[in-house]
């Protein structure tokens, strides 16, 4: 079974007064499952499940899930996966994590919805130069040197990633 959790702040969702959600999506032998999670009250809600599961993540794959959905679901991970807060990689702090979680989403954006580097840099507020030197850390050589935190950030990211897509197939 594989599954994948997502941090979701009380902004972002439409439950009041629950604080801070985790989203959690499973894809192994029983029914897909989305169900969404708050610690601090004890409380999980199942989003939805089968079809409706594929579906909903399916829309986040596809074109009918706009670009922005896609950026703040991947923002999330990253910063969920290189364990800093999702405020912080909006923020022009310069820091090793939020640095390499920007990356992160630069390289998604870049691979999977096919964005220039103005409209990667636009994310952040940063120009293309800044999206070009992040996006070329993260390919070809460069990757080897990848050690430690970055190298186990990377493949986990990514590895959701894949994830998210099979429960699309």
């Amino acid at each position: 079974m594989s599954r994948t959790t997502f941090e979701i702040p009380q902004a972002k969702h439409p439950f009041i007064g629950l604080g801070t959600g985790i989203i959690i999506t499973e894809n192994g032998r029983e029914e897909p499952r989305i169900i969404i999670k708050f610690p601090l009250h004890n409380i999980e809600i199942v989003a939805a499940r089968g079809e409706e599961a594929k579906a909903m993540v399916n829309k986040l794959n596809t074109d009918e899930s706009s670009t922005e959905d896609k950026t703040e679901f991947v923002k999330t991970l990253a910063c969920e996966i290189v364990g800093i807060p999702y405020l912080k990689i909006n923020s022009g702090r310069r820091d090793a994590r939020a640095v390499f979680a920007r990356w992160l989403v630069w390289d998604y954006q870049r691979k999977v919805i096919k964005m220039s580097l103005e409209q990667c840099g636009s994310t952040f507020g940063l120009d293309h130069a800044t999206v070009l030197y992040g996006v070329n850390q993260l390919s070809g050589e460069n990757l080897r040197y990848l050690t430690g935190w970055r190298a186990y950030a990377y493949n986990k990211f990514w590895e959701a990633v894949n994830s998210q897509e099979q429960l699309k197939a």
